[in-house]
């Protein structure tokens, strides 16, 4: 990417993202508010940094945000989806390590549920990462995107591998050492609050915001051509 040229993710956006590799990012104000909570009070009249796109919309010039604290390619990711999900949800280009990224961008500004679709994707996309020493990454992720399926596959699998790890023949902690008590208290809460908030997550996700998150992106498409 060209760091002197903005990357055109809005060919009519409003809002320039100075990224922490030192590159930009063109896209719109108005698709970034509607996709994220955070972004919206963000840019709402009380803060400096929406009292100045206010004041640059007025002028008819582009507003310039930097955001040095995130990831660049999970940022410029993470907009692309928001901006036109119907033309970026491409598996090829979701490696783990740009999932991880998006995951951490997705969590902070609190657009899991535009972007629920994507959690979907990370469903399939992640069978053939659980068989990778990466379950911890991968728990977090799936409660970073809101995925119930994906949070009860990598948790369950981790509780099971402790259990097994509790009835092994050959371990060093062998009932009533301090490891073994340890492992086994840690299981025992582990266990219980996996199933508390696996119940949570199913119970507050609706199965109708794919499709809203969907359409909306689809609509912002539709303005940018």
């Amino acid at each position: 990417m060209d760091d002197s040229t903005p990357y055109i993710v809005d060919t009519e956006g409003d809002l320039i993202l100075q990224l922490q590799d030192n590159s930009e990012a063109r896209v719109s104000s108005e698709v970034l508010f509607e996709a994220s909570p955070v972004f919206r009070a963000m840019f709402s009249r009380h803060f400096k940094e929406g009292q100045n796109l206010r004041e640059c919309q007025k002028m008819g010039k582009d507003a310039y945000q930097k955001l040095p604290d995130d990831d660049a390619e999970g940022m410029l990711f993470v907009c692309e989806l928001i901006h036109n999900m119907d033309h970026n949800l491409d598996p090829s280009k979701m490696t783990f390590e740009v999932m991880q990224k998006a995951s951490i961008i997705i969590d902070k500004y609190d657009c899991s549920e535009f972007l629920r679709p994507l959690g979907q994707m990370f469903d399939r996309l992640m069978e053939p990462w659980v068989k990778k020493d990466c379950l911890s990454e991968l728990m977090v992720m799936s409660f970073r995107f809101g995925c119930a399926r994906s949070f009860v596959v990598v948790t369950t699998k981790l509780i099971y591998d402790d259990l097994q790890w509790l009835h092994s023949p050959n371990i060093e902690g062998r009932p009533g050492s301090r490891e073994y008590t340890y492992r086994k208290y840690s299981f025992q809460h582990f266990s219980h609050g996996h199933d508390i908030l696996a119940k949570s997550m199913r119970n507050s996700r609706p199965t109708s915001t794919a499709s809203s998150s969907t359409q909306k992106c689809s609509q912002g498409a539709q303005r940018q051509r």
